[in-house]
């Protein structure tokens, strides 16, 4: 297993929109690239969704407590199956050589059956949400009987078998995950204080009168998320920590944004009846996105001290200029604005350049949002950028992923991708030559680095997905299809001056 597999997740998918088959590895840097419409945005949704899916956290209790009544009723011995495994626990916090945390058998079954339970539900409505439709029928490829199905592993999985993790999207979806029995002594001090202060809460209040029954559920099962909060980053890994997606046609949305703003706030009264019926006219992510950039205010500047400022790279090298926040005296929203270098005064950033309205989203986004850990979905992030622009990004996003940004990425970007080779292959100059270029030093390894070819294919009705590894024995380059573009063109000139030069 090498160095950077613990950042590994691993997504499969069958009959899933225009995509046939795919099996993609999660890499910490992610290119997904191929023809339009073969599913590469469709697939960056689904990635959004799942990751937003296992983050969950505890809501699930608040909205269906009937759930837990059934389960309690159906099962008399959870409370004291419950308090042996506190006590359990506690014994073991309080051992100074305790290398594992472990779970008794009963107890393990009641947490995978609730763990699988939430995921259900969760990665079925979530799924859903994003992609702003409400039948998973749609979801499935287009003149195929079999629904989609949808395969998970991270590197936290190291024992199990990519089959039994599974999640199978129809109108009762079904989740199939295992569950640790056991997992090394967190580090986390305050993730152990959490824990034990749940198993000590619990065994004072474990003897409730009947009156109080529904009181001693919400007891039982919020332990019980204390116990899987603590132990679900060894079974899904990266999957749980929390995941932005920047769409395309940035420049448009930035563009509408005051607009966009004034329309939801004017539909606010009937927020509740439109998420029953779901009558949405946007895309999930595109209403995060949106919900998220009105929640970005100066106040949240405080943290840009604790973490750095991320976006500042990308700010410098591409923007050569400031992205400024101020709120709206009327309904205290965020009015963006752009500063050049050496302006005393900002413009409106409807009144900047496309590339700074399509670029200033991400700046945003890393500045006031994203934490190392994170997951940043980035659409064509070279829409609108000049092809020098472009290669200057592509380092800044290698940056990035040095400080432990999570990022996937859907392009059409030859320079993107002939930079991000240029990017890896530096990683194979010996330590003693390192000093003799005189380039961007910025380098990945191969194995953070993973480029996914969409391709569709006739005898497979639809998208395969497959891995293209740098070409070692020619060019040094992922092999796309560009180059046959190219070659085209050029065979298409050659023709021309060919009928030109001798008629």
């Amino acid at each position: 297993m090498n160095k950077h597999s613990k950042n590994t997740v691993t997504i499969e998918v069958n009959n899933f929109g225009p995509i046939s088959e795919a099996k993609v590895d999660l890499r910490p840097l992610t290119v997904l690239v191929g023809p339009s419409n073969t599913g590469k945005s469709y697939f960056a949704i689904l990635v959004n969704a799942l990751q937003r899916s296992f983050a969950f956290r505890n809501s699930y209790l608040d909205r269906y407590p009937s759930e837990f009544t059934i389960n309690r009723i159906s099962n008399p011995e959870l409370p004291d199956i419950i308090k042996k495994t506190a006590v359990s626990l506690l014994n073991q916090l309080e051992k100074k050589d305790q290398v594992n945390l472990e779970l008794d058998h009963d107890f393990l079954e009641i947490a995978r059956n609730d763990f699988n339970k939430k995921l259900s539900f969760f990665s079925n409505e979530e799924i859903l949400r994003c992609f702003g439709i409400d039948d998973v029928n749609f979801l499935s490829q287009k003149g195929q009987t079999n629904s989609a199905k949808i395969k998970v592993k991270t590197s936290a999985m190291w024992r199990d078998n990519l089959k039994s993790h599974s999640i199978a999207l129809s109108a009762k979806p079904e989740c199939s995950f295992s569950f640790p029995s056991s997992i090394p002594f967190p580090q986390d001090k305050e993730k152990i204080r959490n824990l034990k202060d749940a198993a000590e809460y619990y065994l004072q209040n474990s003897i409730i009168p009947q009156s109080k029954e529904i009181y001693s559920i919400y007891e039982d099962f919020n332990f019980i998320d204390a116990v899987i909060s603590i132990f679900i980053p060894f079974l899904v890994g990266p999957l749980d920590s929390r995941a932005f997606y920047l769409p395309a046609d940035r420049t448009g949305i930035m563009h509408a944004h005051t607009a966009v703003v004034s329309s939801l706030i004017a539909l606010a009264p009937m927020a509740g009846l439109r998420q029953t019926t779901r009558q949405s006219t946007m895309t999930g992510v595109l209403t995060d996105f949106l919900e998220q950039l009105i929640e970005i205010n100066t106040l949240n500047s405080r943290k840009r001290g604790q973490k750095g400022d991320l976006g500042e790279g990308i700010e410098k090298a591409i923007l050569q200029g400031r992205v400024n926040i101020k709120l709206s005296k009327e309904i205290n929203y965020p009015i963006f604005s752009y500063q050049p270098n050496g302006w005393k005064e900002d413009i409106p950033l409807a009144n900047a350049s496309s590339m700074v309205s399509e670029v200033a989203p991400i700046v945003l986004f890393l500045r006031y949002k994203i934490n190392p850990g994170m997951l940043i979905i980035i659409e064509e992030p070279e829409s609108h950028l000049h092809p020098s622009m472009q290669v200057e990004l592509t380092r800044q996003l290698a940056k990035l992923v040095k400080l432990g940004i999570r990022i996937v990425v859907t392009t059409h970007s030859e320079w993107l991708i002939e930079a991000l080779a240029n990017i890896v292959h530096r990683s194979n100059i010996p330590k003693n030559k390192k000093g003799s270029i005189s380039s961007e030093k910025i380098e990945l390894n191969e194995d953070q680095v993973g480029v996914w070819l969409f391709q569709n294919k006739m005898e497979k009705n639809g998208t395969v997905v497959n891995e293209i590894k740098l070409d070692q024995y020619t060019s040094w380059q992922y092999p796309t299809d560009y180059d046959d573009i190219a070659s085209a063109l050029h065979n298409e000139w050659a023709e021309i001056t060919d009928i030109v030069e001798n008629s």
